[in-house]
């Protein structure tokens, strides 16, 4: 048992203790590293349409977050302490992590809103060795009191990933993606990326892998040794490519592109990214079910597949039933299939089947849906 799992339990049974404060909710993301994701997109919904709630945002980094009307307190700090023990809600996208090094959430309603619907193994799926008092520790430091998931199927995957049932999950699509349905946020996330690309009219390929647990090795279009052919490409059909390798990749920001073809944009938020987006590139990462809400092409470039799913995190799902769109191993068929999407977008029907399949309840009404379910359970 590591050190820290050993004080976790001693300060989530401690904080138990500490008196709740009605309408003080706090919010994290990220381990404190970000104002983003789904934590972000409730935080504003509870701010704009139920402002006599005290908000709390912990962040490792206070004076980098702006967040008016928001007391900013910083990540594992003794001041944060006071805030997160007397919070009656935590809302999270990780874990107790999101809010201190420690677990100091004993006796607040915890809202687990994660981070997308999981093709690679989650939570304690992701654990195959834990064992005994070893699996018991980790469920007692790793379980909610309210799941999202936006399909019944996903349900299935949350109910295995944290040892819950049907009554603590609620069926509704993510926070983050209301935007996505918004005509008004595509247009202007484009606007966005087209001017940091410092280019004007054209088409927006987005790549966006998730991270490996066991290499560092993921690839980038920053890496390729021959760019020739997708720069080629990129004359011929007018395009750029914008890169946002998960963020334990360590991506650094390059906003000058590489021969104006490959712009990374680690500092812009997927959402922005997927709204953007005319073609869509990704591995084994969930953010192409949010993208799904579009219906526009999709590419998984799974150069390698068989390594993660055998040695590294592990998949729910065989590629063959989950992919929506073209699945290429090489450089080659990458290209060969950028190409065919740019022209022929003959994969409509794919992507209506995993849509209703995945997310079969994301909507524009994701966050009211979180919140009323909060409000009920906390009466």
């Amino acid at each position: 048992m590591k050190s820290f799992e050993i004080i976790s339990i001693f300060t989530c049974a401690l904080s138990r203790l500490v008196p709740k404060k009605r309408d003080r909710w706090i919010f994290g993301a990220w381990f404190g590293s970000a104002v983003s994701d789904n934590t972000k997109a409730l935080y504003d919904y509870v701010s704009t349409e139920h402002p006599e709630i005290e908000r709390i945002w912990v962040a490792s980094d206070p004076g980098k977050v702006n967040l008016p009307g928001c007391r900013v307190i910083r990540r594992n700090s003794f001041v944060s302490l006071k805030y997160i023990m007397t919070a009656q809600v935590a809302v999270m996208n990780q874990g107790f992590g999101d809010f201190a090094a420690y677990h100091f959430l004993g006796g607040a309603y915890k809202v687990q809103l994660w981070h997308g619907v999981a093709w690679k193994r989650i939570g304690r799926d992701a654990y195959p060795e834990l064992r005994g008092i070893y699996d018991k520790i980790f469920q007692m430091l790793n379980s909610y009191d309210l799941y999202i998931a936006p399909s019944r199927a996903y349900g299935e995957t949350v109910k295995s990933a944290f040892k819950t049932d049907d009554d603590s999950i609620l069926y509704t699509g993510q926070p983050r993606n209301e935007k996505l349905f918004s005509e008004r946020f595509r247009a202007k996330s484009r606007e966005i990326l087209l001017k940091k690309c410092g280019v004007q009219n054209k088409k927006i390929v987005v790549y966006m892998p998730t991270f490996r647990d066991k290499t560092a090795d993921v690839f980038s279009f920053h890496r390729l040794e021959d760019k020739s052919a997708f720069q080629d490409l990129a004359g011929k059909y007018g395009f750029v490519i914008v890169e946002k390798l998960h963020y334990k990749s360590g991506q650094k920001k390059n906003d000058t592109g590489e021969a104006d073809l490959v712009f990374s944009m680690p500092d812009i938020d997927a959402e922005t990214l997927l709204g953007a987006a005319d073609i869509l590139i990704t591995d084994y990462s969930s953010c192409f079910f949010d993208y799904l809400i579009t219906d526009r092409p999709i590419i998984h470039y799974a150069y390698d597949y068989e390594y993660y799913r055998d040695k590294d995190r592990g998949l729910y799902y065989d590629i063959s039933e989950v992919a929506a769109g073209t699945v290429a191993r090489t450089p080659e068929e990458l290209l060969a299939a950028l190409e065919k999407s740019l022209t022929d977008d003959d994969g409509a029907v794919r992507r209506q089947m995993i849509r209703e399949r995945f997310i079969t309840y994301e909507s524009d009404h994701s966050c009211r849906d979180v919140f009323e379910r909060i409000c009920r359970s906390i009466g």
